[in-house]
Order: C-alpha cells, then sequence, then structure tokens
C-alpha cells in the first residue's frame, strides 16, 4: 500500500468473519499516530498527520482514503463512538468529498485547517460544540495625564466611523490567545504609538449579528506610561489624533438616538467625573483584571474579572 499511516496493511489489522460475508475490524484502519480520542467518547482524525507516500498521486491517495474512512466510521459506529472529528489541512483539501460523502459536515476553520464534524448517535441530538461564535474587541479610554475632562481620539481612514467622520477610541480585536489588557494596551500602541497599561475595565457591551459572529466589547480604562510622551499615528489606520472635551465625545451626533451608545458613553462620562474629583486622577470602582495560576493540578493562567463586592 502506498499510504503508510492510512493502510490496513501498516496497521497490521486483523479482519475476522462476522456474520453473513461481511468483514468486521478490530481497530480502526488509520494509525493511532493520526488518531486522539476526546473525554466524551469523540474521536479526531488528524489529516494533517497524515503521511503520504512520495510516490502517490492524488487519485490513488483519495481512493485509498476513501476506503479507509468508510471501515472507520463503521467501527466507529460499532464502538458506540459520539462524535467524529476530521482536521483537514490544505494539503489534503481533495479529500474532503470522500469526508461530505460520509456525511460529515463542514464545521469551522482554524489555523488554516478545515474542521468537519459528525454526530453518529441517531436517537439524540447532536451535542457537539458550535465553531467559534464569538468575536472579543478592545476600546481604550485614555484620559489627559493633567486634564481628565479630556480624553485620547482618532478618526480612522476607512471603515464605518471614517464615513462618518466621527472620533473614537482606539478600538480592536483581540489576537488569539490574548489577555484584555494586553489588546487594549497593543491596539492603542498601534493606532496612536503610545504606551499604556490598563487600570480596569468601565463597562462591555454584548452584540449579535445575524450575517457575522457575535461581539463582546470591552471598553477599558488605561493610564500612559509616560505623561510627556507624543503621538505618532498609524498610516495605513488613522487620519488624525487629537485629545477632545469627554462631554464632546459624547456629544458627538452619530451617538445621539442610541440608547446602547449613549449608555456606553455615560459610563466614560461618570470615570472622567470620578478622575476629575481625585487629587491623582484615579477612577475607583472599575471591574479589576487579575491574572491568576489555574490550579487544580493544571499548569497556565487564567484572567479572572471581578467587580468591587
Amino acid at each position: 500500500m502506498a499510504l503508510s499511516s492510512t493502510t490496513v496493511a501498516s496497521q497490521q489489522t486483523t479482519l475476522c468473519q462476522g456474520d453473513g460475508d461481511s468483514n468486521t475490524l478490530t481497530v480502526p484502519p488509520f494509525d493511532e499516530s493520526v488518531l486522539s480520542y476526546d473525554h466524551y467518547n469523540g474521536v479526531t482524525l488528524h489529516l494533517d498527520k497524515l503521511s503520504s507516500n512520495e510516490t502517490t498521486d492524488n487519485e490513488e491517495e483519495s481512493a485509498l482514503f476513501a476506503q479507509d474512512l468508510k471501515q472507520a466510521m463503521s467501527f466507529w459506529k460499532a464502538e458506540q463512538r459520539k462524535g467524529i472529528w476530521v482536521h483537514v489541512p490544505t494539503s489534503k483539501a481533495h479529500l474532503v468529498p470522500h469526508c461530505v460523502k460520509e456525511g460529515f459536515d463542514f464545521h469551522f476553520v482554524k489555523d488554516k485547517v478545515l474542521i468537519l464534524s459528525q454526530w453518529l448517535p441517531q436517537d439524540k441530538p447532536s451535542r457537539l460544540p458550535l465553531g467559534p461564535t464569538h468575536q472579543v474587541g478592545v476600546g481604550a479610554v485614555v484620559f489627559h495625564p493633567k486634564d481628565p475632562s479630556r480624553m485620547l481620539v482618532v478618526q480612522e481612514r476607512t471603515g464605518p466611523a471614517a464615513k462618518w467622520k466621527l472620533w473614537k477610541m482606539p478600538t480592536g480585536l483581540l489576537d488569539p490567545s490574548e489577555d484584555i489588557p494586553e489588546a487594549a494596551s497593543r491596539e492603542l500602541m498601534e493606532e496612536t504609538g503610545l504606551e499604556a497599561v490598563m487600570d480596569g475595565i468601565l463597562c462591555f457591551r454584548q452584540a449579535h449579528r445575524p450575517s457575522s459572529a457575535s461581539d463582546l466589547f470591552f471598553v477599558c480604562h488605561l493610564t500612559l506610561t509616560d505623561p510627556e510622551a507624543t503621538w505618532k499615528a498609524c498610516e495605513d489606520e488613522i487620519a488624525d489624533i487629537k485629545w477632545m472635551s469627554v462631554e464632546d465625545y459624547c456629544g458627538q451626533e452619530r451617538w445621539q438616538g442610541s440608547p446602547t451608545y449613549e449608555t456606553l458613553n455615560d459610563t466614560i462620562r461618570k470615570a472622567s467625573q470620578k478622575a476629575q474629583e481625585s487629587q491623582d486622577h484615579k477612577v475607583e470602582g472599575m471591574i479589576d483584571s487579575l491574572v491568576l495560576p489555574v490550579g487544580l493540578g493544571y499548569s497556565g493562567t487564567n484572567a479572572v474579572f471581578k467587580s468591587h463586592l
């Protein structure tokens, strides 16, 4: 066989005579190196780990894979497996039609790998988790170091805000595995060239859009690390930067008539008032961000956001 990691021969698979004339597999026809198993009685087939003989063309590989996948599905159904996943890199895209033929649906794409899924139990609704459903964004609220009645604002070169010539806080989406405080600091740096650290979260908004991912947007308060620093606009994204009165920012015509944005802006207004009343221009009462060890035998950390209860 040409496919070293998919062939029955390379697996030393045993076939035993079943009922009638059918043959029943005692192990799956894929090498264990391309399979992984989850805690929910599911199996993942990693085609990105599938090795091919250099002399095998796509047509031959497809024929072998179709045969192995069909046998594997019968085997997993007999094992009463539940969710089956297939990860397909672009180099194996020619194998996708065989997955679809066996009943797989497109689930989502991650890191340039197409992920397909199939729920096997016929008597129960699918419990497979959905693909990514939300995007997370941040907005950076920076009050003037000496006059917190003013805030840093930008005008974008393109996009909906540019159409309305709207002055807005620097905003952007989180990168994979990025925490909210780091994202807020990064977006501010990318758009204005200014360094700052996040002090807390003023508020956040949840929005659902029928044609795209749901959206979580966190309004973050940041303090400049160097109060005397000068900004430098990102040439590709930002048309202008300035310090603007918080009242003028909240009073822009585009915001008016929107209970959502009027509420978000009122939170910024109240934060500005608290900073003005404080001798050191601190904003009290925000949602704090902590990075804490997970514990319980797990490595790594989690970001925890807590109120002042």
